[in-house]
C-alpha cells in the first residue's frame, strides 16, 4: 500500500518564492506567452538523492500531446514534452536547507530550459535553431576593421530586417567573440562598444546572457518580442512535495515542459552571425 502523502501546497508555494535565480534567465525576455495545460495522470519520475544527479529527465512518451495552430495555410506546431526529477531525503540523513537544495535544483533546470528555449528541443522550433519560416538568418560576415562605425552598421543592417516585424522596440542578444568585443572599451574613452551604441540607437537594448548557453558561435540575434510568441505548459519549478511514513523520508518533485517560441511576423528574430578578421 503506497504511503506517500502530499504537504500543503503552501509549503510549495513558499519555497518557490524565496527562490531566487542565480542568473537572469534568457527566457524570461518574451513578454508574450502561452501556457497549456499540465499533464494530468500518473507521471513516472527518475528518483535520486538529494546528492544525486539533479538534472530533469524525459517523462514517458505516452505523456507527450501536440497543439496544432496556424493561419492560412502555415501550420506550426508545439509538441508538448514534460521533464522531471523526484529528490529525497532520508529523516535520518543530516539535516539540511530545503530552500537551499531547491534553488540549487532549479537553477540548474532553469539552464535546462533555456538551453530548449533557445535550440528547440523535442522537435520544437527555438530562438536560435528554428525552421519557422519568419525567422531571417542573415549571411555570415567578417568584419575587417572592427570599429564602432562597421560594428554599429553591421547591427543597422541587421535592424533592417527587423523592422519587417515592427517599429518597436528590440531586444540584442550577443554571443561568443561578438559579444566579448562589444564589451571592451573604445579606445580614449569610458564608454564599451556596447553602451555607445545603445546611446545612438534608442530602440535597441542589449540583453545580458548566459554565455555558455551558445557555444561555438559569434554574433548576435535581434528579437522582436512584441511578435514572438514563448509556448510552453510548466516553467521550471517546483510543483510537488511530499512524505513517505512508511520508508521514512520527504520527497521533491521538480520540473519543466518544453517550449516552443513561435515567431509570428517576418523578421521577429534576426540572427546576424559575425567573426573578426585576426
Amino acid at each position: 500500500m503506497a504511503t506517500d502523502s502530499l504537504l500543503f501546497d503552501s509549503k510549495v508555494e513558499d519555497i518557490n518564492r524565496e527562490y531566487r535565480p542565480s542568473y537572469n534567465p534568457f527566457y524570461s525576455i518574451f513578454q508574450n506567452a502561452v501556457k497549456y495545460d499540465e499533464i494530468n495522470g500518473v507521471i513516472d519520475f527518475k528518483e535520486v538523492k538529494v546528492n544525486g544527479d539533479i538534472s530533469a529527465k524525459e517523462i514517458l512518451a505516452q505523456n507527450t500531446e501536440e497543439k496544432h495552430f496556424g493561419l492560412g495555410e502555415t501550420k506550426k506546431t508545439y509538441r508538448k514534452t514534460f521533464y522531471g526529477i523526484k529528490l529525497n531525503h532520508s529523516k535520518y540523513e543530516k539535516t539540511f536547507n530545503e530552500v537551499s537544495i531547491a534553488k540549487r535544483v532549479m537553477d540548474a533546470h532553469n539552464k535546462e530550459f533555456d538551453l530548449k528555449v533557445l535550440n528547440g528541443a523535442a522537435s520544437n522550433n527555438g530562438a536560435f535553431v528554428t525552421t519557422d519560416p519568419n525567422f531571417i538568418k542573415r549571411a555570415d560576415l567578417v568584419d575587417q576593421a572592427s570599429n564602432l562605425a562597421t560594428i554599429n552598421q553591421i547591427i543597422l543592417d541587421a535592424l533592417t530586417d527587423s523592422k519587417k516585424a515592427g517599429n518597436g522596440i528590440k531586444s540584442v542578444i550577443t554571443y561568443g567573440d561578438f559579444e566579448r568585443k562589444l564589451n571592451q572599451f573604445i579606445a580614449n574613452t569610458s564608454s564599451t562598444f556596447k553602451t555607445a551604441i545603445e546611446d545612438n540607437n534608442p530602440n535597441i537594448r542589449f540583453v545580458d546572457m548566459d554565455q555558455s548557453l551558445i557555444d561555438g558561435a559569434s554574433g548576435f540575434e535581434i528579437i522582436d518580442t512584441n511578435n514572438v510568441l514563448l509556448r510552453y505548459a510548466r516553467l521550471p519549478q517546483l510543483f510537488r512535495k511530499g512524505i513517505n511514513e512508511e520508508d521514512e523520508y520527504t520527497w521533491y518533485k521538480f520540473g519543466y515542459s518544453s517550449a516552443m517560441v513561435d515567431i509570428e511576423q517576418l523578421g521577429g528574430i534576426v540572427r546576424q552571425d559575425v567573426t573578426f578578421a585576426s
